[in-house]
């Protein structure tokens, strides 16, 4: 028994150094932002530039929650891990997202978000809001004075009443 054992050993040998000497695999170098968006509006990505133009105002731009997809291993802002879907930025100007590869190679994308700053009807206003000349404004809650449906939260305005 100890023959056949004394057998199998070579060909261990020989698999081990086969296995050994193939080529490993290296860390992949991809780095890139592959979809990007906020409250469901998808950012344009054109190189390593995104921007997010909302359709609507007014939105707090100082705190906005990113969801986005990267082939990347690591993606952070200001050092810090950035999750899709949950980590908060401060949008009020550029935001600089560094995506790191496996290889640690890194790619910078620079996130710019646009907010129109005047309404020229309700669809130009964010949900829960209505347009008065220029400017979005809260709707109603009910019991305050109104003039019109679209001011209250109810959508009915009733003898100068929001319902």
């Amino acid at each position: 028994m100890s023959k056949k054992l004394l057998g199998f050993v070579p060909l261990l040998a020989i698999a081990l150094f086969i296995e050994c000497s193939n080529p490993t695999t290296s860390a992949s170098s991809a780095k890139a932002i592959t979809y990007f968006s906020i409250f469901s509006t998808s950012g344009n990505i054109s190189g390593t530039t995104i921007i997010v133009t909302f359709p609507y105002y007014p939105i707090n731009v100082a705190a906005l929650t990113a969801t986005f997809t990267t082939t990347g291993n690591l993606v952070t802002v200001n050092g810090v891990t950035q999750v899709s879907g949950s980590t908060i930025n401060n949008f009020t100007s550029p935001v600089s997202y560094l995506v790191t590869a496996q290889d640690g190679s890194t790619s910078t994308y620079t996130v710019t978000v646009i907010v129109p700053n005047s309404c020229t009807d309700d669809s130009g206003c964010a949900p829960g809001y209505y347009c008065q000349p220029l400017n979005c404004v809260a709707k109603l809650a009910p019991g305050a004075a109104c003039a019109a449906n679209d001011q209250c939260q109810s959508g009915d305005c009733s003898s100068g009443f929001c319902k």
